[in-house]
């Protein structure tokens, strides 16, 4: 995805929502992004979450998910 195509899909989103990135077991690597979803996120810690399928006990979150 090219910075333009990210600028539109984001400008369609609520711009007081966290923007979660998708992570590898490793941490190692860097991808293309792919796809930009709204969503959900629950976090666990101050530095870990995870994709929430309700807004119960979560906030609205963008997700950033790479090219597999």
């Amino acid at each position: 995805m090219k910075v333009k195509e990210l600028i539109n899909v984001l400008k369609r989103m609520p711009q007081e929502s966290l923007v979660v990135l998708s992570k590898d077991s490793e941490g190692n690597g860097f991808s293309p992004l792919y796809e930009a979803e709204e969503g959900w996120y629950k976090k666990e810690t101050t530095w870990s979450g995870d994709y929430a399928f309700s807004n119960s006990n979560s906030e609205d979150a963008v997700f950033l998910w790479p090219i597999d």
